[in-house]
């Protein structure tokens, strides 16, 4: 539940996700990550795959603090995997 409640904030903070931060994986939230995924270079399935995670900041060992800023994300190639910035 504190993986979607998380996911959820970052994708309203990146402009991907609409509806409220409740830690369930409602349709809305898989909407959004499949936009997510599909800006991403990610297959889009809309499920909280690794690749999924990873992208986000929320694979385990990665730190997400001070990975993303205000604003929207922007999403660049970087040595053949998609890096957020």
């Amino acid at each position: 539940m504190r993986v979607i409640a998380q996911t959820q904030t970052l994708l309203l903070r990146g402009g991907y996700y609409r509806s409220g931060i409740n830690g369930s994986y409602v349709p809305d939230t898989a909407v959004a990550v499949r936009s997510f995924q599909s800006r991403a270079g990610i297959l889009p399935s809309g499920q909280l795959d690794m690749a999924t995670l990873t992208a986000l900041g929320l694979a385990p060992g990665q730190d997400l603090h001070g990975k993303f800023g205000k604003g929207k994300w922007k999403i660049k190639k970087h040595h053949h995997r998609w890096r957020l910035f």
